[in-house]
């Protein structure tokens, strides 16, 4: 692959700029400042696209680095090269919610349809991590010889282990090994014993709250009370109505004079026949006999008295001539009868009519009293109940009415007494009722707060089991991380061990090479022990790398970019460019003359220098070697 030119449309400071590179070295100059920085990063993100990288803890912030100064409406650009004999043009838009990738076969004259996977083949399976731990050379940022000797060291460990710069095994077995620590002491060991009681008291729970002494009843038994107590005001008022009824009954017949209905019939019929006895003590008292008999009788009486007298004194011889001038006959008679017994008959008859006239004189008498006296109870009977004292058929017929009604009001009192008592007796009953629906209502209370208290200790169960059941999750994905990063380990371990003894042979070998031709024959090989400690062979000892100059240290650092660079693309026909990013600032001029022509002699493909140095370029002007000059 070789990278013929760049068009930068925005990118940082560059606007509208275009830069040609041609075969083998291609030095791009610039002072500090003049974007060497930014145009190698352009280089990467046409490349790789602007994804997070290393340094950079987001991709907004790369983002904001390389935003366009002048315009940030236009960010991207365009790179061109050639691979595989055809030429290729990649264009990207590096605009947020505009990002895109294109990549145009200018040969072919067609767009691909997956431009991804031609840039994964042109850069021959190297990812971005691998581009800048090999054919993209940087310098060893440490100032200091023992942070340079720590810093080669690190870097050596790292790809002799791993294959990667990035990746150093015993630290990553060690950050492992920490991670692991740290979640196993994350792990809840109680918490599924706990979850498991907590499910068998949720259930016991559930299955007691769904026994039927738990159902809400409160809105029956309310009804229930509320319509015995609506029943029983409805009873109480019909109860004082009737106690008002029957007051004004009692009243009624209190006034009468009678307690119950034979009482008014007893006094209907006495006034009845008190009135019959004076009707016919009336008529009987008006009858001519009751008048003419007595004084007839004692008419009687007084002639038969009168006889006897006439008797004695006609058997009398002076008067006898004139009884018999005045009653012959009777002197007739009385002249053939003997005295006494005129006398006797006379006396007899005369006190038989007497008796006769005073027994008729005294009937007489006891029937005008008869008369008097059931009048004056009558019309006693009448005063009082009617407030009318004639003695009269229609004051009988009143009283009539009167007695009927009494009796009616009678009746009514029995009545109302009747349901007074069956009120009394639902009245009873309804408040009963209302307290055992008070009753129940407060063991439904009762019960209804025991349930919210069942509820509330549900509730907060299945809270602690859902928090254990998230719990539980986590413990069965730290379980699975443990085993994950168990398994981890084990594999790093067996492939650091394989690469150290597979691609830290050939690393060690071809650094090897490259250490003896950089350094001038100086060290011939690298050595690193099992435990990762490095040396450097002369031939005559062993140097640990901590002992050799920062210069030295520097060349290492070259092989070894170099080599594993080298590895990295074995096989492949078409090698990546090349770049160095002030990879010689350290070098003196002997160095970095050996440097750049080793450099030159072993790399066969396409190779980027960014300095901010002339010598450079004047060291291969003085050496007459071809290279191609870009002035930032």
């Amino acid at each position: 692959m070789k990278i013929l030119d760049l068009t930068i449309h925005g990118f940082g400071k560059f606007h509208d700029r275009k830069l040609s590179f041609t075969d083998g070295l291609n030095i791009i100059y610039g002072h500090n400042e003049a974007g060497k920085s930014t145009l190698h990063s352009f280089l990467r993100a046409m490349l790789y696209g602007m994804e997070k990288k290393p340094g950079l803890t987001k991709k907004s912030e790369l983002y904001e680095k390389y935003k366009p100064w002048d315009n940030a409406d236009v960010f991207g650009g365009e790179l061109r090269f050639s691979w595989q004999s055809k030429t290729y043009r990649v264009m990207r838009d590096f605009r947020k919610d505009h990002e895109s990738l294109r990549i145009i076969n200018e040969t072919d004259q067609t767009e691909l349809r997956e431009p991804e996977a031609l840039l994964t083949d042109a850069l021959d399976g190297v990812t971005e991590t691998a581009y800048n731990n090999t054919v993209s050379i940087g310098q060893l940022k440490c100032q200091t010889g023992r942070e340079m000797a720590r810093e080669l060291k690190s870097y050596i460990q790292s790809i002799h282990t791993t294959g990667d710069a990035n990746l150093n095994a015993e630290r990553a077995i060690s950050y492992l090994r920490n991670q692991k620590n740290t979640m196993e002491q994350r792990l809840v060991p109680d918490a599924a014993r706990t979850y498991t009681a907590l499910i068998g008291e949720i259930r016991n729970i559930e299955r007691d709250i769904s026994q039927p002494s738990y159902a809400n009843q409160l809105n029956k038994y309310n009804e229930l009370r509320n319509s015995a107590r609506t029943e029983r005001t409805s009873r109480q008022a019909r109860k004082e109505e009737l106690l008002q009824k029957i007051a004004q009954s009692e009243q009624v017949l209190q006034q009468s004079g009678y307690k119950n209905e034979a009482e008014i019939s007893a006094a209907q019929e006495k006034t009845g026949a008190l009135y019959k006895s004076f009707e016919e003590s009336v008529k009987e008292s008006k009858k001519a006999v009751r008048i003419i008999l007595p004084v007839m009788l004692l008419g009687l009486s007084a002639l038969s008295l009168m006889f006897g007298a006439a008797a004695v004194l006609l058997t009398g011889s002076s008067g006898m001539s004139g009884w018999q001038t005045l009653l012959p006959g009777v002197s007739a008679t009385l002249s053939h009868m003997r005295l006494p017994v005129v006398l006797a008959v006379s006396l007899l008859l005369c006190i038989l009519f007497l008796a006769a006239g005073i027994t008729t004189l005294r009937q007489n008498h006891m029937i005008r009293k008869r008369v008097e006296e059931t009048s004056a109870q009558a019309k006693e009977i009448l005063a009082r109940q009617i407030g009318c004292s004639d003695l009269s058929e229609d004051a009988m017929h009143a009283l009539h009415s009167h007695m009927e009604e009494l009796k009616n009001v009678y009746h009514q009192l029995i009545d109302n007494r009747t349901e007074l008592a069956a009120l009394d007796e639902e009245l009873g009953k309804l408040t009963e009722d209302e307290r055992a629906y008070d009753s129940k209502l407060q063991h439904q209370h009762e019960m209804q707060t025991e349930l919210e208290g069942k509820l509330e200790h549900l509730a907060n169960i299945k809270n602690r089991a859902e928090q254990l059941q998230r719990t539980l999750s986590e413990n069965d994905h730290i379980t699975g991380e443990l085993d994950a990063i168990s398994l981890a380990m084990e594999t790093m371990s067996d492939l650091s061990k394989s690469i150290h003894s597979s691609f830290g042979h050939y690393l060690n070998k071809e650094a090897g090479s490259l250490i003896s031709g950089i350094t001038g024959g100086a060290y011939d090989s690298m050595w690193i022990d099992n435990s990762l400690r490095v040396y450097l062979n002369t031939p005559d000892k062993l140097v640990p790398i901590e002992h050799v100059s920062s210069g030295t240290m520097d060349q290492i650092y070259l092989a070894l970019r170099l080599a594993a660079s080298q590895l990295l693309q074995t096989g492949s026909s078409e090698k990546l460019p090349l770049i160095f990013d002030d990879s010689f600032a350290m070098y003196d001029e002997d160095r970095l003359r050996t440097a750049i022509h080793f450099v030159m002699q072993e790399y066969p493909g396409q190779i980027l220098l960014f300095t901010c140095h002339t010598r450079e370029a004047r060291i291969l002007e003085e050496d007459h070697t071809a290279f191609h000059l870009i002035r930032l």
